[in-house]
C-alpha cells in the first residue's frame, strides 16, 4: 500500500518509503540508494522533511555521491520552508571562513532563524558566538540569554559552557550536586522530565564527576517512551557519535532522529 501511494505521487508516502529503505524496516532491505530515490521524489515536490534528509545523505555520501554543495542546497530548500533542523545544520555548516567555502553572515542568519523557533542547538551556537565574539561583536548579555535558553531545554553543551562562566558556575554546581536523590525518586516514579534530567546529568558526569552513559541511555529511553522530545534527540545524538561504553550506531541514530523529527511536527 505504501509503495502504491508513493508510485501514485504522494510525497508523504515517498518520504516514508525512503525512510523505510534508509532504516531497513517495514520488511524492506536497507538500501540507501533506493532511499535516496524516494526521498528525492518527495523533495522535488517540496516536502521539507525529505529535503532535509536528502541533504543529510549528500553530506554523508550515503546512497548518493558525497557533495557539500548539494547537501547545502537541499538543506537551504528545507530551511526556507521552515524546517528548523535544516536551518540549524545549514547555519553551522556556513560558519566557516569564506576561503573554506563558508559564509559566516548567512550562517548566523540561519542560526538566528532556528534559535527563534526554539532550537537549543542554535541558541547554544549563537550564545557562544556572542560570548566569544566569533563573527559578531561580543555581547555578554545576549550570550547569557541565549545560553540560558538553551540550557533550560537541557542542552548539555550549553549547560557545560555555563558552568565555566564564573557568574553562574557556583550556583549551577550546587544545583547539580544537591538534587540527585529527589530527581532519581521522581524518575523512578515515572516522571518523564525527571527521567530526562537524570539521564542528562548521568551522561555529563554531574554527580561526583562520574559519567555513566549506558545508564543515561536507559533513562533517556524511559523518557522517550513517554514522548519526551529532548530525550529522543539525546538518544539520536549519542548513537550518532558514540560515547564511552556505547559504540556509534548510524541506524539507531537515524531511527531516533526521525522519531524526534516526527514528534516535533
Amino acid at each position: 500500500m505504501l509503495v502504491d501511494a508513493a508510485e501514485r505521487g504522494s510525497s508523504e508516502a515517498q518520504l516514508m518509503l525512503g525512510q523505510a529503505y534508509l532504516r531497513g524496516d517495514r520488511g524492506l532491505t536497507q538500501d540507501p540508494a533506493i532511499a535516496a530515490h524516494w526521498l528525492e521524489n518527495a523533495a522535488l515536490q517540496g516536502n521539507a522533511r525529505a529535503e532535509n534528509e536528502l541533504g543529510d545523505l549528500y553530506d554523508r555520501g550515503d546512497g548518493v555521491p558525497k557533495s557539500r554543495r548539494l547537501a547545502e542546497d537541499w538543506w537551504e530548500k528545507a530551511a526556507l520552508r521552515g524546517n528548523v533542523r535544516a536551518q540549524c545544520k545549514l547555519g553551522k555548516r556556513l560558519l566557516a571562513d569564506k576561503a573554506d567555502g563558508g559564509d559566516p553572515e548567512r550562517g548566523r542568519y540561519w542560526l538566528q532563524r532556528a534559535a527563534t523557533e526554539g532550537s537549543a542547538d542554535a541558541q547554544f551556537q549563537l550564545g557562544r558566538m556572542y560570548r566569544e565574539g566569533l563573527w559578531v561583536a561580543p555581547d555578554p548579555v545576549m550570550a547569557q540569554s541565549l545560553l540560558e535558553r538553551s540550557a533550560l531545554q537541557g542542552y548539555g553543551e550549553a549547560i557545560d559552557f555555563l558552568r565555566t562562566i564564573e557568574s553562574v558556575g557556583y550556583s549551577m554546581e550546587e544545583w547539580y550536586h544537591q538534587r540527585q536523590p529527589a530527581l532519581r525518586k521522581l524518575a523512578e516514579d515515572g516522571d518523564a522530565e525527571a527521567q530526562y534530567q537524570l539521564g542528562s546529568r548521568l551522561e555529563r558526569g554531574a554527580f561526583d564527576s562520574v559519567k555513566d552513559v549506558p545508564q543515561a541511555i536507559d533513562w533517556y529511553r524511559r523518557a522517550a517512551a513517554q514522548g519526551h522530545p529532548l530525550a529522543t534527540a539525546s538518544l539520536a545524538r549519542i548513537y550518532e557519535h558514540g560515547a564511552i561504553g556505547v559504540p556509534a550506531d548510524p541506524a539507531l541514530a537515524r531511527a531516533w532522529a526521525q522519531t524526534a523529527d516526527a514528534g516535533s511536527r
